[in-house]
């Protein structure tokens, strides 16, 4: 740690577990009558170590730190990330509703064609969607950053339908569908019990699919990315974006939705290497200029 310019006391370090921030000691005999010697077994201590140090100088709060180093793959006591979520969940800020707009606008918004395109244009399964997009649009987009998640979530959307030979389609258009519908469904799902019920395995197996996501996200941002090379997910993506993800990969995994996942983060895996090659093309949608 010191040699990396981070200086720890042990009792930070004694800190560090006690909040969570570093994984428990392991501990070995020396002999009959020789007591024991306790020890960090991970391989990637180190790592971890200097991770939470950035962290904790970057962001202040160990709450913070600890979902932070959880995005990042780290190994993190669950009923540690159980606290944590409850108590981000309730410093929610709470929405705001949109103002009534005309029809036209609000299909605009949504990425919907206007009442008069619609023509006869029937059935169960647009109303169903135009019923979930308009109770979607119904919150206005807080924080003001929408329209750069929206960006993001297209590109990511034209990275891996081109990684899965997939031909391009109006990313924009589904990339804003898919963000209302994320935000308000996640918002319902973060005042539910999900977290607390979710099994420690399916958290572990989740965490696995939100580390790639962060990934492919950050890298589809316009953003540069942390100096901190720890940081998986950018801080503002972390902030928006990251819990949305995650209790979407929860539900799907609870689902039956795996092998959909899996079959995604290989995806990932060749986008990663393809975007370390290339550098990322700051828009896919054939609507922009």
């Amino acid at each position: 740690m010191a040699d990396s310019g981070r200086a720890v006391t042990l009792a930070n370090l004694v800190g560090w577990r006690r909040e969570g921030l570093l994984p428990p000691l392991a501990s070995r005999g020396l002999g009959t009558g020789k007591g024991k010697y306790h020890y960090w077994a991970e391989p990637n201590i180190l790592a971890h170590a200097k991770a939470a140090y950035d962290f904790l100088h970057r962001y202040g709060r160990p709450e913070v730190a600890t979902w932070m180093l959880w995005l990042s793959g780290y190994s993190v006591p669950l009923p540690q990330l159980r606290r944590v979520w409850s108590y981000r969940s309730k410093m929610r800020k709470m929405w705001t509703a949109r103002p009534s707009l005309r029809s036209e606008v609000t299909a605009d918004l949504l990425g919907l064609p206007g009442r008069s395109m619609m023509g006869n244009q029937g059935g169960p399964a647009p109303l169903l969607l135009q019923a979930i997009l308009a109770l979607s649009g119904s919150l206005m987009p807080d924080d003001g950053d929408s329209a750069s998640i929206v960006e993001i979530i297209e590109r990511a959307l034209a990275h891996v339908s081109r990684a899965n030979g997939h031909s391009d389609f109006a990313h924009d258009v589904t990339a804003r569908q898919l963000w209302l519908v994320l935000r308000i469904v996640s918002s319902a799902l973060e005042n539910s019990d999900l977290i607390s019920i979710a099994s420690d395995d399916e958290l572990r197996e989740a965490q696995k699919y939100v580390r790639l996501a962060g990934i492919l996200l950050s890298r589809c941002g316009d953003q540069p990315l942390e100096e901190a090379g720890e940081a998986i997910w950018q801080s503002w993506l972390a902030e928006r974006m990251a819990p949305p993800v995650f209790l979407l990969v929860l539900v799907l995994l609870r689902s039956g939705h795996k092998p959909m996942l899996e079959q995604l983060s290989l995806g990932v895996g060749k986008i990663e290497r393809q975007i370390h090659r290339l550098p990322v093309r700051h828009s896919y949608s054939t609507a922009q200029a």
